[in-house]
């Protein structure tokens, strides 16, 4: 079955043709395919085919780079059947000029794709890392305790950082560190202990996200030991 089509001058391959050539099933790919677009937030462009039994089954279209981040987890005889058949369809629907171009230009070309492609891929990984950090994060812990668990993170400035974000105050009337009123409710919760008020400014899973995210864009203040790599483990309650 050739679910290979063009939408707005843009080469698509159906998740039907990806199953029939990587002997999947077609629901399972459909499945995957949904959970990699919502990770990579791109939207969802919905086809159909007509089974073995004559129903219309839905299906989604992916282009080249949704296909290769995809498949990254396939084997390589299945990955290979795909970039195969990509490469046919690419040589069938290359304009003249490409196919009179150097090989240099080719060579670039090429580069260039793979590029994004590889660029699509980190941020799925990242953005199911972060899911999965956020999605573990136990009631109760600060954005101290929280830091501890992303490698590399200088967390005895953690909190200096957040105050200079106007996320946190210190002082006033409490002790210790309060939520701002931009960020209370929101991205912190306030805990109170008996009548010695004393605050503790807690995390909401909103406000875990958006410190992971500037943690991934090197915003956090590293220690001197940290090995270069952004990487977490899940914190336990």
């Amino acid at each position: 079955m050739n679910m290979m089509t063009v939408h707005s001058n843009a080469l698509t391959m159906s998740t039907i043709e990806i199953a029939e050539l990587t002997g999947k099933r077609p629901d399972h790919v459909l499945r995957d395919a949904r959970k990699m677009l919502e990770a990579i937030q791109s939207p969802q462009i919905w086809g159909d085919y007509q089974d073995s039994r004559g129903r219309t089954q839905p299906c989604i279209m992916l282009d080249k780079d949704e296909t290769t981040c995809l498949i990254a987890g396939y084997s390589t005889e299945l990955r290979f059947r795909i970039v195969k058949r990509w490469r046919e369809l690419e040589e069938c629907q290359m304009p003249a000029w490409m196919k009179n171009i150097s090989q240099e230009a080719h060579v670039l070309l090429n580069d260039m794709s793979k590029q994004v492609s590889e660029g699509k891929a980190e941020v799925a990984r990242l953005q199911h890392v972060m899911n999965v950090t956020t999605d573990n994060l136990k009631t109760g812990k600060t954005a101290v305790e929280f830091a501890k668990g992303l490698n590399g993170v200088n967390c005895q400035a953690v909190n200096a950082y957040l105050v200079d974000k106007g996320m946190l105050r210190y002082g006033g009337d409490y002790k210790g560190y309060a939520p701002t009123p931009y960020a209370r409710d929101k991205y912190f919760r306030v805990a109170m202990y008996g009548d010695t008020k004393f605050t503790r400014a807690e995390l909401t899973v909103l406000g875990a996200k958006w410190l992971y995210s500037k943690y991934l864009k090197g915003e956090l203040q590293m220690k001197n030991s940290w090995d270069g790599n952004f990487s977490h483990n899940v914190i336990e309650g």
